[in-house]
């Protein structure tokens, strides 16, 4: 092999997955892929395949537990609503509440 060919990094495709579900610019199905240059098809079984989980069932779920964390250090339900990219705190209540079984409001501030 050449030289320039061992130095280049090696592609990791499940990273790339995740990088284009993470993206904050991306937030539905159809742009994910576009971000990783795949069909939404396509994209969606390589992403189940390496993570088990569904990209918007990732993203929804990441996003809050960044909600959560941000809960518990002192920011405000609505400020974690719409950093979560929900379009109204009753919705992102709601999907809390599912997720953590309280509501959000209930969400203990750490200590520092």
């Amino acid at each position: 092999m050449s030289e320039t060919r061992l130095s280049e990094p090696r592609r990791d495709r499940l990273r790339e997955l995740l990088d284009a579900v993470l993206d904050e610019n991306n937030v539905n199905l159809e742009q994910m892929a576009q971000g990783a240059y795949a069909s939404p098809w396509h994209f969606t079984r390589q992403f189940g395949v390496g993570t088990g989980e569904s990209p918007v069932a990732l993203r929804r779920r990441v996003m809050l537990e960044r909600a959560a964390w941000q809960l518990a250090n002192g920011a405000g339900v609505t400020d974690a609503a719409f950093g979560a990219g929900y379009s109204s705190v009753e919705g992102f209540g709601r999907a809390y509440a599912r997720a953590y079984g309280y509501p959000p409001s209930a969400t203990t501030r750490t200590s520092s």
